[in-house]
């Protein structure tokens, strides 16, 4: 639903569209939850450079198009999302997106790609995309950029008394870190990524014997847990939050939702599984850290 509403944005902006958009994200992998923003990369192919100021310009009036019969957004396209940060130009011609790629693509950009699909594509990219994975090694300083990413995202998010199964140490995003990091350091292995999912992405790592039965298993029922706590949020308590509430009855509820007997049950298992994915991250960035020498 997500795609077809974007599309007819991007068809309604823009109506011979000649972009070349990749989804990325949970928008890019399939995965979108309630809370999920629109993670899209716009490019622009070579022989419209010149019109590039007149592109960039209208590429917001997209968000504009996806608003229900309120005036509220359907989903919401993530214009922050840029190659080069925030702050950069929104829309990157295919000459600069390839010298970007060659020359200034950061660790977490390269993880970010495994859940990459093209929306309105361009051979030209998509080639430029494979080449680099191909080419890409994890080596021992972008094994301790990950560390040290996941360390600032676990600190910047965490809040007294409270857990969330998103940011938490050992939640969601342990588990996306741990699989996109396994993914980019056996790049060799493994030559398709679809499906790109998170669960998907694990069976591939079993398949190649890099995760045993034993850790992919728990890393899918892990994710999968997740998410479904996250859906019951939305559906029993109507809130877009990866928070487990403070409230007694609305964590009752939550429980209750989730076949737990109570909440007591319900945290006890919550938190288990998070140290055990906590736990098993750490373990696999000492172990990819050792390998790199």
């Amino acid at each position: 639903m997500a795609e077809k509403f974007f599309t007819e944005a991007v068809e309604k902006v823009f109506p011979k569209n000649r972009l070349v958009i990749i989804a990325g994200g949970k928008f890019g992998s399939g995965e979108m939850s309630f809370m999920s923003d629109l993670d899209v990369v716009f490019i622009l192919p070579d022989k419209l450079k010149e019109s590039k100021p007149v592109f960039e310009k209208k590429i917001p009036d997209i968000q504009k198009n996806m608003l229900d019969a309120n005036g509220n957004p359907v989903f919401t396209v993530d214009l922050k999302l840029r190659p080069e940060g925030k702050s950069a130009p929104l829309l990157m011609t295919e000459s600069e997106y390839e010298v970007y790629l060659e020359k200034r693509l950061s660790v977490w950009e390269v993880m970010a790609m495994t859940r990459f699909r093209s929306i309105f594509p361009s051979k030209r990219i998509n080639d430029a995309l494979s080449r680099t994975l191909q080419s890409y090694k994890l080596a021992h300083p972008a094994i301790n950029e990950i560390s040290s990413l996941y360390g600032k995202v676990i600190q910047s998010k965490s809040y007294f008394h409270e857990t969330d199964v998103k940011t938490g140490d050992g939640g969601m995003f342990a588990v996306e870190f741990l699989v996109q990091t396994l993914v980019i350091a056996h790049l060799d292995k493994l030559h398709n990524f679809l499906p790109n999912t998170v669960p998907g992405l694990v069976d591939k790592l079993r398949e190649n014997g890099i995760l045993s039965e034993e850790s992919a298993d728990e890393i899918k029922e892990s994710y999968e847990f997740y998410r479904m706590i996250e859906f019951s949020n939305y559906t029993s308590l109507s809130k877009t939050s990866h928070k487990i509430p403070h409230d007694e009855r609305e964590l009752e509820s939550l429980s209750a939702h989730l076949d737990f007997k109570n909440a007591d049950e319900f945290l006890d298992s919550l938190k288990s599984r998070m140290r055990r994915m906590s736990s098993l991250f750490k373990k696999i960035i000492a172990e990819l850290t050792e390998a790199s020498g």
